[in-house]
């Protein structure tokens, strides 16, 4: 089980009896805005998903890596990050991150702490040699987070993803085990 602590967060794998958090975050439009493809509609689909969640945990070929981000001081439930192993060939295994908390906690820095402990687990504990990213461009917050923790721009696409009624541009980002133990944050 992932327990790893910074200065002001607790970040743990979700336990069944998460559930409620769980589905509340991923049901939030607001917090899913970016990510409409893992937006949680309706309970049956997030019973199914956290269920997914919960059983891949305890699986030895495990790719879903979803943490559950905690304030220290007050065991308040702020969001959720995690990476999915997407590439996972001899000599490289990839994970694609990702991240959301509620707006209440954005721009406290809260996000950037959990990337950083969640990028050092990956790379000293998980077994990852390659982590990626991405946002849309008017996602500056993200984007700017990606940028903190050492993340290199590898990719734009420009207007490619519809978004929201338009097509929109994305970036993509990256950081390799050999990068950040170079340069840890």
């Amino acid at each position: 089980m992932i327990q790893l602590e910074t200065n002001r967060l607790c970040l743990r794998d979700y336990i069944r009896e998460d559930f409620p958090d769980y589905y509340d975050l991923r049901h939030n439009r607001q917090v899913m805005y970016y990510l409409p493809e893992i937006y949680l509609p309706n309970m049956r689909d997030g019973i199914k998903d956290f269920h997914i969640v919960c059983n891949d945990k305890l699986s030895s070929k495990r790719i879903y890596y979803f943490i559950k981000i905690i304030l220290k001081d007050t065991d308040t439930f702020i969001g959720s990050i995690g990476y999915t192993i997407v590439d996972n060939t001899p000599g490289q295994r990839t994970g694609a991150l990702g991240y959301f908390l509620y707006p209440q906690y954005w721009n406290k820095g809260y996000t950037t702490e959990a990337v950083n402990a969640t990028i050092d687990y990956a790379f000293t504990d998980g077994n990852i040699d390659i982590m990626t990213s991405g946002c849309l461009t008017e996602n500056i917050a993200s984007e700017k987070i990606m940028q903190k923790c050492g993340m290199r721009k590898t990719a734009q696409y420009d207007n490619l993803v519809y978004h929201d009624g338009q097509y929109k541009t994305r970036v993509e980002y990256e950081l390799t085990k050999q990068e950040y133990l170079k340069n840890p944050s």
